[in-house]
């Protein structure tokens, strides 16, 4: 897992491209701040032909299995307890699984949506114009 928060990250991006183009990059870089609230928040403002609004994804993230104590005492770990555990993590391993397949089929229909409603937009403008 990443450590790094985005203050980070971008920090070292930052230096990176400064170094690389010049003064020209801290424009690009002020602008693209300015943006990002806006983009972090993924809220559209101004009317809508979505009715209720867009559905949230309905995927339930498993919840990863706390390692025992006995566990930090190498020397004596019961058998069972390590049995127990490894047996939690292959179903935490399985249930994310199903979690990151919910997650990508959300992202893949939304994308899917996102194209539907360009094409009705084009025939929108398309049928005004003609």
């Amino acid at each position: 897992m990443n450590t790094e928060g985005p203050t980070e990250v971008g920090r070292k991006c930052y230096r990176g491209r400064y170094a690389a183009c010049g003064g020209s990059c801290l424009v690009l870089l002020i602008a693209i701040s300015l943006a990002l609230p806006a983009v972090a928040d993924a809220r559209v403002s101004g009317g809508s032909n979505l009715a209720g609004g867009y559905s949230s994804h309905r995927c339930h993230k498993p919840t990863e299995p706390s390692k025992p104590d006995s566990l930090s005492n190498q020397w004596r770990i019961p058998q069972w307890e390590l049995n127990a555990y490894n047996s939690s993590i292959r179903d935490y391993n399985a249930k994310l699984e199903i979690y990151n397949n919910c997650i990508t089929r959300y992202v893949e229909n939304a994308n899917n949506d996102i194209e539907r409603i360009r094409q009705k937009a084009e025939e929108a403008v398309s049928e005004a114009n003609n």
